[in-house]
């Protein structure tokens, strides 16, 4: 059994998931911005909003908006792709309190996926996050490297130019 605290660049945070993936009995946990690392509720749901592109022939790209609203900065800098997004009625960075909330992540992740790949037909799905540490690592657990397309992971740096730099590539073995 595996317990896991991550504190690491968003991109990392997916590949470590892909590394342990779902067959490994892990309990991840998010750093609260209240202090430290105990979920502060046990029985808390996410109604997570699923926007979808109207053409599916281009790039799929997917953009999951959970801390901060980040779908209008992708949509402008990638106006040919077929934008995915995942999202929260109010982003924020303290909306992730609950295992379930997490496990509910990873459950609507994996179905949004198989969307994705379906409607791509195997193309390269582009990555780009402002989600809790705790569903970056989900993220890269319920991605499947046999059944799901190939990860093109993204990092957003004010410090380095405010754009989104493809920063790891996971590719099917």
């Amino acid at each position: 059994r595996i317990a896991l605290f991550g504190l690491a660049p968003m991109p990392l945070l997916v590949k470590l998931g892909t590394m342990i993936n779902n067959k490994h009995e892990v309990e991840i946990y998010q750093k609260q911005r209240s202090g430290g690392w105990k979920w502060l509720q046990e029985e808390m749901h996410t109604d997570y909003i699923i926007n979808r592109p109207e053409e599916t022939k281009s790039d799929p790209v997917l953009v999951l908006s959970l801390s901060f609203p980040i779908g209008e900065r992708i949509k402008k800098n990638h106006p040919k792709a077929s934008i995915w997004e995942m999202t929260i009625e109010k982003p924020n960075t303290d909306y992730l309190r609950s295992k379930q909330q997490l496990y509910d992540f990873g459950r609507q992740v994996e179905l949004l996926m198989d969307e994705i790949d379906k409607a791509s037909k195997g193309k390269p799905l582009h990555l780009f996050m402002s989600v809790p540490v705790a569903c970056a690592i989900e993220f890269g657990r319920v991605w499947m490297q046999k059944a799901n397309s190939p990860l093109y992971i993204y990092d957003y740096d004010k410090r380095d130019g405010e754009i989104d730099r493809l920063a790891i590539t996971i590719e099917n073995k």
